[in-house]
């Protein structure tokens, strides 16, 4: 049986030297055995979305 995929959106990802990396790390680590784990980082990470309307979603292949 093919394992279930997991799709994880997350601006906080290593080598970002942030705290707030190591909770979807952690998802990852743990998950990872029973899961297909996709981690979506944007490119644009270091900048913070001020209001839902500037935000403008891209399609990606996974």
């Amino acid at each position: 049986m093919q394992n279930k995929k997991i799709l994880i959106i997350t601006y906080y990802w290593p080598p970002s030297g942030t705290i707030s990396v190591y909770r979807p790390l952690k998802f990852v680590k743990y998950l990872k055995d029973n899961y297909d784990i996709i981690v979506y980082v944007p490119e644009n990470a270091d900048e913070e979305i001020k209001s839902v309307r500037a935000f403008n979603p891209e399609r990606t292949a996974i």
